[in-house]
């Protein structure tokens, strides 16, 4: 009898370990898509270009079915501003953001249901007047990844990067002014990721 119980537990043990052992492992991807900018307002008057092409690196350490930690650097493109006179300011931004990830297996584990938070940093380059800031940004995603096979998952997803720019001007009486602006760059795009299982 303590033969069998000792036996039953190795087993459960062994069994255990190698369903962590499948659900969990590192990770890296490639991911392109469409961006969009939200200006709150800061270019109010001038015609604003706000759509562009992205992307996207990422890698990560998924430790279970349900949770991952994950880095990323976003290319989010290049955006412009137009005035009346043909004045054009061109925008560009880069991310880089580490997350929390929580996910959904479904379908017997070959579709996963995922949404992510995490914090960054955002870096802004003007090229009218020549002007580079950065600062830090809240990042918020969610979509769902496809696993054909084991060390492969193609995705389809959308990511929110939030930050707030401040803009500081001299009005007519010499008093320095200070703006500020809640903005974010959004993208929707679809990934290719390879599952080191």
């Amino acid at each position: 009898m303590n033969n069998l119980c000792i036996t039953l537990a190795a087993s459960l043990v062994l069994l255990s370990g190698s369903v962590v052992a499948e659900s969990s492992g590192a990770y890296i991807g490639i991911g392109f898509g469409n961006t969009s900018y939200h200006d709150d307002n800061s270019f109010d008057g001038l015609d604003l270009d706000d759509r562009d092409r992205g992307s996207k690196i990422y890698g990560g350490y998924r430790f279970n079915d349900h949770f991952a930690v994950e880095g990323t650097l976003a290319n989010m493109g290049e955006f412009s501003a137009q005035n009346p006179h043909g004045g054009r300011t061109k925008l560009r931004f880069d991310t880089f953001t580490v997350s929390a990830v929580g996910l959904i297996p479904l379908a017997e584990g070959q579709l996963d249901l995922f949404g992510h938070a995490g914090l960054g940093s955002i870096g802004l380059e003007q090229d009218h007047p020549d002007w580079d800031d950065s600062g830090g940004t809240f990042v918020l995603g969610f979509g769902l990844g496809y696993n054909p096979i084991e060390q492969l998952t193609l995705r389809v997803g959308v990511d929110s990067y939030a930050f707030r720019m401040v803009n500081y001007y001299w009005d007519q009486n010499m008093v320095l002014n200070k703006e500020r602006f809640d903005q974010s760059v959004g993208m929707f795009y679809v990934s290719g990721q390879y599952n080191f299982r």
